[in-house]
């Protein structure tokens, strides 16, 4: 029992079990199914799409979504993700029925461009209606599509006015 008195071992211990419960957490993160797993599975290869974090904010009888997400661009050219008017943008959020709800900013605040050959992590905002959160929505980007919601309704009501809910997987629930 002497060896457990010796400080030297409990640190020794302690190092050792931090580095098992790392190595595990890791494991886990690259095999375990999570909460948007076919869009992880997807971004393995390049030009993928990652969905990091989805946000509703309901403003009266529309919500403001928030997608974040991580883009491989790997197409050799810049990425717009706002388009010039009456253009179609290269990047956009579109519902079951082919409608493209528009992104939103404030004035000042462009949208970001997904710089050739590097990996981005941006937020887009986009401006939907009651009618977009009926079915499924899809993130575009130069023809990749990652989920963002599954075909179930989701009652806008549910969320309090200039409220925000975070939603972390495809099924949202209402």
């Amino acid at each position: 029992m002497k060896v457990l008195k010796r400080p030297g071992i409990w640190v020794l211990l302690v190092t050792l079990a931090c580095g098992l419960g790392l190595a595990f957490y890791q494991h886990y993160r690259q095999h375990a199914g999570g909460p948007f797993a076919d869009a992880a599975a997807a971004a393995a290869k390049p030009g993928a799409i990652e969905i990091r974090k989805i946000e509703l904010e309901r403003d009266s009888g529309y919500g403001i979504l928030s997608v974040t997400f991580s883009y491989d661009n790997t197409t050799g050219a810049d990425v717009e993700t706002a388009a010039p008017q009456n253009a179609d943008a290269e990047t956009r959020l579109v519902t079951v029925a082919g409608h493209k709800p528009d992104l939103f900013f404030l004035p000042g605040n462009f949208p970001p461009v997904l710089k050739a050959g590097e990996q981005s992590t941006v937020t887009l905002d986009y401006w939907v209606e009651r009618a977009h959160l009926q079915g499924a929505l899809h993130l575009e980007v130069k023809g990749e599509r990652a989920l963002v919601k599954d075909a179930k309704p989701f009652a806008l009501d549910t969320v309090e006015n200039h409220e925000k809910v975070s939603f972390t997987t495809p099924e949202w629930q209402s």
